[in-house]
């Protein structure tokens, strides 16, 4: 395995790690209040968009097991690798959306002051830093997608190899 997709690997544990470490932050520190469906709903789905980003990165990490292995994924893992992948962009998206929507928020406190919560500011940054890997396994994501395709090209024309060595 090249040193690329070590890092991808290790930027996939991270992600991992980042995002389970921010979900167990807002159930032990959190200010969640389930008054009504909405607050449920809410909470619901962003732990929904959290396992969504965690299902991705330890199927990227599967999936690179099985590559070095030197064997093809099978269909459905190829499937889910790819619905994993575009529910994560779209994730990533949202996150930066929320992120850009937030900064109206940060500039009514004129600056980093005292007035300025602590918990958004923690929220802030994690999301800064979980979008910014995201979109970093994302690009890399394609490239793995195209490693796939490839290593499958080559199983198809060595099967067509074998089967033309038999008639012949």
């Amino acid at each position: 395995m090249t040193l690329k997709w070590k890092i991808f690997r290790l930027a996939n544990i991270a992600e991992i790690l980042l995002v389970a470490a921010f979900l167990a932050l807002i159930l032990i520190k959190g200010r969640l209040s389930f008054n009504n469906s909405a607050d449920v709903i809410g909470l619901l789905a962003f732990f929904t968009v959290g396992l969504i980003i965690i299902g991705n990165s330890i199927n990227n990490v599967l999936l690179l097991g099985v590559l070095s292995a030197g064997s093809n994924p099978p269909f459905p893992r190829r499937l889910l690798f790819w619905i994993l992948a575009v529910l994560c962009f779209l994730t990533f998206g949202f996150i930066v959306v929320g992120l850009i929507a937030s900064y109206p928020m940060l500039e009514k406190t004129k600056g980093f002051n005292k007035n300025l919560d602590p918990w958004l500011i923690t929220v802030l940054i994690w999301f800064l830093l979980i979008a910014l890997a995201g979109f970093y396994l994302f690009f890399l994501q394609i490239a793995l997608f195209r490693k796939i395709k490839k290593k499958n090209s080559e199983a198809v024309s060595i099967l067509v190899n074998e089967i033309g060595e038999r008639v012949e």
